[in-house]
């Protein structure tokens, strides 16, 4: 990043928590100091993060630093052209800058650019942010771009500017027995079950194991490895955080073993600590192998602790599933049904009441209620779906509605809505889609343990078809590459009722520990009716 560098364009493809913001941070100060010029720090949106960049990182540094004290005017002063965002110093001036601001970022030259958390950024009405920046270095020949981030997916944000660096380094440690240097990752690290605090370090070359006391010393022979050379003018750099100063081993495999089992958790973990990309295991789950998973049981298995439903409406028909959960989430389909007939007549409802109202018998005997129920009311039965839970609330039957769109939470807090003639109330659930069809497509592969997915032999073909039938695919909005959810069939009423029924289980929030500890001592509904389940999906 120095002027006498060729290298125009640094990527920074590095672990959270890690020093990225200081390099951004050292590199501003640096030429506002020694060799000043325009400069612009973008950040993914100019509020919070902007503002809070300018507030609680530069006017810090610019305090602070006895090289760079006095270089700006106080902005409170009537004189200063100073704002919370533009920062005039001799000889140039210190633009902060939100991605998410076509304006901000197309307003004057820029020399220096500085970009934090690429893969926060988003795509504005005027195109790419990352490229709309990039257009105000043009007019200088000494150029300088540095852009950091944790990184998210595959070919994606910093990923795919890493892989496009004419130079690529990774930061190697060195075995201390045989001298031979390595990238450090999640499969060079191994533990007691359960005991983080016993996390050791294996070479791959030699095999010898470095116990927890020898990580400093590993970690201090850490250096810079380039492992692909074909130019100069561009140069990314991955850095994880195995090789962290700041955090130790054991510290990083606790942040795994509290994640595994939860796909959003894993994912952040994956991202954040160990720097590397994130992949959905289920996207290429094959319909007829989970077509071959099917068991034999006719009663709700044992493992199987709360029955949640999802409930699809459809012009002619209602679609439900029954799902039993277990501890760690792991699943057993209980019964599909469709109720047919016109959702914006009673009798349809008054069906679907008596299933919700009915408890399932499990292999010891016990009658086991469907403790919580999501119903979608994005169609165009909207206020038939609002009465049927108003009226339910008691019985934890949700309204939802879906809302698509990357890291948006499996559940939001409830908006009250008034409906219907004599204004009736309603508490009305937003769900996260995308983010419950990573949950759920990834559990798809899972062969074991926790969110494990067992479906009935009553389950048909149609059914696994219905449940896989959508696929992540890549599309570029304005030049960036989005990632969204493409439908390759056109029944996917399976996979939706999946997305309900994770949501009422999310909303009924059950403790595994109590009910796995007093199953007995559970709250039952009252009993209408007590059966096994359906003995064919469709019915």
């Amino acid at each position: 990043m120095s002027p006498s560098d060729p290298c125009e364009i640094v990527v920074l493809k590095w672990s959270a928590q890690s020093a990225k913001s200081e390099v951004l941070l050292n590199c501003a100060g640096f030429y506002m100091a020694n060799d000043p010029g325009p400069i612009m720090a973008v950040q993914p949106n100019m509020k919070p993060m902007g503002e809070s960049f300018a507030k609680d990182r530069i006017a810090p540094m610019m305090r602070d630093t006895p090289a760079l004290s006095g270089l700006i005017k106080d902005t409170g002063r009537r004189e200063s052209n100073n704002t919370i965002f533009h920062k005039v110093f001799p000889g140039g001036h210190l633009t902060i800058s939100g991605a998410n601001s076509p304006s901000s970022l197309a307003s004057r030259p820029i020399r220096v650019l500085l970009m934090d958390e690429v893969d926060r950024f988003e795509a504005t009405r005027e195109g790419d942010a990352q490229k709309l920046a990039e257009k105000r270095t043009r007019t200088f020949h000494n150029r300088k771009i540095l852009k950091v981030s944790t990184p998210t997916y595959e070919n994606h944000g910093i990923d795919a500017e890493y892989s496009n660096c004419q130079q690529k380094w990774q930061w190697h440690v060195a075995c201390l027995h045989c001298g031979e240097f390595q990238f450090p990752e999640f499969k060079f690290f191994h533990w007691e079950k359960d005991q983080p605090d016993t996390t050791s370090y294996t070479c791959g070359a030699c095999g010898a194991v470095h116990q927890p006391n020898e990580e400093f010393k590993v970690k201090a022979t850490g250096k810079w490895v380039c492992i692909e050379d074909s130019g100069n003018k561009s140069k990314g750099y991955h850095f994880n955080q195995w090789a962290s100063p700041f955090a130790r081993w054991s510290e990083t495999v606790a942040e795994f073993l509290n994640a595994k089992d939860d796909p959003l958790k894993l994912q952040t973990v994956i991202n954040t600590a160990f720097a590397e990309t994130w992949s959905e295991a289920g996207e290429s789950v094959d319909p007829a192998s989970l077509f071959s998973r099917r068991e034999s049981y006719s009663f709700v298995p044992l493992g199987a602790l709360v029955l949640v439903a999802g409930v699809d409406v459809q012009g002619d028909r209602l679609e439900l599933e029954v799902i039993g959960y277990g501890e760690g989430e792991e699943s057993w389909g209980i019964e599909y049904r469709v109720i047919w007939g016109d959702p914006g007549r009673p009798e349809v409802w008054s069906d679907l009441d008596r299933i919700l109202s009915q408890t399932y018998k499990t292999e010891d005997g016990r009658s086991l209620p469907i403790s919580a129920t999501c119903i979608d009311s994005g169609g165009h039965h909207t206020s038939a779906v609002y009465d049927f839970c108003s009226k339910r609330a008691g019985r934890r039957v949700f309204a939802v509605k879906g809302m698509a769109g990357e890291g948006k939470p499996i559940v939001s807090a409830a908006n009250v809505k008034r409906y219907g003639r004599t204004g009736g109330n309603v508490r009305l659930f937003t769900i996260g889609v995308d983010t419950c069809k990573r949950i759920v497509m990834g559990r798809l592969g899972v062969e074991e343990g926790a969110g494990l997915c067992h479906f009935p032999m009553t389950y048909d073909e149609q059914y696994f078809d219905q449940l896989t039938a959508e696929e992540i695919r890549t599309k570029y909005q304005q030049g960036v590459p989005t990632q969204f959810w493409y439908q390759i069939r056109s029944r996917n009423e399976a996979l939706d009722i999946r997305v309900y029924a994770l949501a009422a289980l999310k909303l009924l929030n059950p403790v595994w520990t109590a009910l796995r500890q007093a199953p007995d001592e559970r709250p039952q509904k009252k009993k209408q009716s007590t059966k096994p389940f359906a003995t064919n999906w469709k019915n």
